[in-house]
């Protein structure tokens, strides 16, 4: 395979370690800040934000060499849920968020948000990890039990979103943020902290979702309960995101960058 490949390409760091120098380009895939020492010799790395880029270059890197090309955000369809599988009225608001239940995942910001957002808004959190039973314990604590299901480690992302009225993404540190753009491709509107990813992806315009500082609950709470408000900003955002989604970040839209770097190469 590889005495006919031109180009070979490795996704992090164990495959960095197993491509050996041949007559092809070797080419790095990045999705978080890796150690460079794993790169060493390799002609060119694909950063999937442009603040991966920047570390790259700061520890060396020609900045001819590094460029970014994002993830796709597309969703298998799966088959639908119902608000009522998850004891959820139909006329509930439905907050969602989905990730590692991890303290760098901010989902205890999100849990003190919710003390302060209208009472018929019902949170639907996704995920499994270290800090589920921390999490249950905070939503007891604040009285917030019956407004919170716990949904554990779902594969039904896309039927969730369909279900959905806003996503929240409230990490303490994320690279890139897949969720943002799967939630875009669905029409659900975004709350985001300003972490690395969703800073880029989102902006500050509040054109394509909107932005709270990280840790800072009650700024998430206001941010939500615009949402709540306003049918007309939650659509016209939801719509904005879509486009700029269906243009820059789905499938079609990444695999057409990767296309034209491995011509270029």
């Amino acid at each position: 395979m590889a005495e006919d490949a031109n180009v070979v390409m490795a996704w992090m760091n164990r495959a960095a370690r197993r491509i050996p120098a041949g007559n092809y380009k070797r080419v790095a895939r990045f999705g978080g800040y890796y150690p460079l020492k794993y790169y060493s010799g390799f002609d060119h790395i694909i950063c999937n934000t442009p603040d991966l880029e920047r570390f790259c270059v700061s520890k060396g890197w020609d900045n001819k060499k590094v460029r970014t090309i994002s993830n796709f955000g597309e969703l298998p369809n799966m088959p639908p849920v119902r608000r009522a599988d998850f004891d959820t009225a139909e006329n509930a608001f439905v907050i969602l968020a989905c990730g590692r239940l991890h303290p760098s995942k901010g989902f205890d910001t999100l849990i003190r948000a919710m003390q302060d957002v209208w009472p018929h808004a019902v949170l639907w959190l996704a995920g499994a990890g270290e800090e589920e039973a921390a999490l249950h314990s905070l939503a007891d604590q604040l009285n917030l039990a019956s407004r919170i299901r716990f949904l554990g480690w779902r594969h039904d992302q896309s039927s969730l979103l369909d279900q959905a009225d806003v996503c929240v993404v409230p990490s303490r540190h994320e690279p890139l943020s897949n969720v943002v753009i799967e939630a875009w491709s669905k029409k659900v509107p975004v709350v985001a902290s300003a972490s690395e990813g969703p800073s880029w992806l989102i902006g500050d315009a509040g054109t394509f979702g909107t932005l709270f500082p990280i840790d800072d609950h009650e700024a998430l709470s206001r941010e939500i309960t615009r949402f709540v408000k306003d049918d007309a900003l939650r659509n016209r955002v939801a719509d904005a995101a879509f486009e700029k989604w269906k243009t820059g970040f789905s499938k079609s839209a990444i695999v057409d960058q990767y296309l034209r770097f491995l011509q270029e190469l």
